[in-house]
């Protein structure tokens, strides 16, 4: 993880909180997202040094950036 990037604080969409939901996973207090070359982005949550994918958004539209 390169110091750059930070966790996601708060869901932009609607449907990323219902997601994590159905997954078990709403109890998550943070969320990190990995950019990849070109839009797609990777989210997931972190255990120690382990990054568990929970979203790929090829499309980059679960989080958008706000800019």
């Amino acid at each position: 993880m390169s110091r750059k990037q930070k966790p996601n604080r708060k869901p932009p969409t609607k449907e990323a909180p219902k997601r994590l939901a159905r997954l078990g996973l709403d109890d998550q207090t943070q969320i990190w997202r990995l950019r990849t070359n070109g839009p797609g982005r990777l989210y997931g949550y972190r255990v120690g040094c382990v990054f568990h994918l929970v979203f790929w958004d090829p499309r980059h539209e679960i989080w958008p950036s706000q800019r």
